[in-house]
């Protein structure tokens, strides 16, 4: 396969995923690699694709680059965590301390 990203994965395999909305944030570490499942391909293929793999869904290049995780981190601020959050920020922004946060809010776990 040839093109930047795998490159990169080659060079390196560490890769680093990082997901996000407005209040939630993942990031997921581990050891990248190349996979070429025809079944996965015909299952996720659309055609605006083919702007990137002219030759389509049985283009040789098209490939998924995967991980294999080994870490995670979350932070939550939704819902009643985001409430908890502004008020732990603005009791640390008033005495000086960084703000407490709980388990539901933050946590990182290790595979």
């Amino acid at each position: 396969m040839k093109s930047p990203k795998v490159s990169e994965k080659n060079a390196n395999p560490d890769l680093l995923l990082t997901m996000q909305n407005s209040s939630q944030f993942v990031t997921l570490q581990g050891k990248g690699y190349l996979q070429s499942d025809r079944a996965l391909i015909d299952q996720l293929w659309s055609e605006p694709l083919k702007v990137w793999f002219p030759g389509g869904k049985d283009d040789p290049q098209l490939c998924f680059i995967c991980l294999k995780v080994t870490a995670g981190e979350y932070w939550d601020n939704a819902g009643s965590n985001g409430v908890k959050y502004l008020y732990e920020a603005a009791k640390a922004y008033a005495t000086g301390h960084t703000p407490a946060v709980d388990e539901t809010q933050h946590n990182k776990v290790r595979v």
